[in-house]
């Protein structure tokens, strides 16, 4: 089992644990979400705790940049972090979520896996305060994107472990990304918005347009070959309407069409990027020799700022 496949299993089995009535922070439920981490493998560890002394090192692999405590305290320490979170029911879950988060990975209690199996213990604790959005629930891919403030964030543990660190500095930077994560998603929804509105101008802007042509659009924007099958399949009309409004689209210039006959397929056309822009009000890309990849993200990119700037659709 790869590790994307395994952390996914892991997060199922959170998931599916979280809202039982009889939930409880336990070692075991601890080893148990890694056990699932390490993909059910006994030689990599997988549910057992470190038997030898864990030094984390800087990327050069030669610099010791922290000692986690020996592998005959993380035992005790696992269990006593449990019934730390067993007590905080009416705690914010961020802060507990937080707080979990930081202290495992600073026990380090595990040979391999400790990283992963701390942001899954996050992502359930936020679950169980009631935060079931996977943009509250989970900063994974946040922090996969923030590798630098991920790392920095644990700073505050010092070079060794130590029972009493004030681990303040880790709150406060996992409740920024948890925020950032959540204003940045709220953008980006905004930003679809407004491009849909855009791609529905103009489907209206064509002789005989209908705004179900948006959805044909919408993916030949985004990279996306159309093909009358699936646009039947998004709009819910006929195989003779789907050859109808693909033609329009092409010959308006929105959509361009690849081969010939079953095999015809549509994508972006050369007007798509300047009907967008003007419908939306912003610059067009300013190279329209660019390949199209870099025209769609520079468009994108100035809808989102339009959002900001304006508000629209916050």
């Amino acid at each position: 089992m790869c590790i994307r496949d395994s952390y996914r299993d892991a997060m199922k089995f959170v998931l599916n644990r979280a809202d039982d009535p009889g939930f409880e922070w336990q070692t075991e439920l601890i080893s148990g979400i890694h056990y699932r981490v390490m993909g059910e493998d006994h030689s990599l560890g997988a549910g057992r705790f470190r038997q030898t002394q864990n030094r984390l090192v800087d990327v050069t692999g030669r610099r010791q940049v922290f000692l986690p405590p020996p592998p005959s305290e993380a035992p005790r320490l696992v269990a006593e972090l449990a019934a730390w979170a067993q007590q905080q029911g009416s705690s914010p879950a961020p802060l507990v979520s937080a707080v979990i988060h930081c202290r495992f990975a600073g026990i380090h209690p595990f040979s391999d896996g400790n990283g992963r199996t701390a942001r899954i213990l996050a992502s359930l604790a936020m679950y169980r305060g009631g935060y079931r959005s996977s943009e509250f629930t989970s900063l994974e891919e946040w922090w996969g994107g923030h590798v630098g403030d991920y790392y920095r964030a644990f700073e505050c543990l010092g070079s060794e472990w130590m029972d009493t660190v004030d681990v303040t500095p880790f709150v406060e930077a996992h409740i920024r990304a948890q925020v950032s994560q959540v204003e940045a998603l709220s953008l980006r929804q905004a930003t679809e918005r407004v491009l849909w509105l855009a791609l529905d101008d103009a489907t209206k802007s064509i002789a005989g347009g209908n705004e179900r042509m948006a959805h044909a659009l919408y993916d030949a924007f985004f990279g996306r070959e159309v093909t009358n099958r699936f646009y039947r399949s998004l709009a819910d009309v006929s195989v003779a309407t789907a050859v109808n409004d693909l033609a329009k689209l092409e010959s308006s210039g929105l959509l361009k069409a690849i081969g010939a006959g079953r095999s015809r397929r549509y994508i972006a056309g050369s007007r798509l990027i300047d009907v967008i822009a003007e419908s939306a009000g912003v610059a067009p890309a300013p190279d329209p020799e660019a390949p199209w990849e870099h025209q769609r993200d520079t468009i994108i990119v100035a809808l989102a700022e339009r959002v900001k700037q304006g508000g629209m659709g916050l």
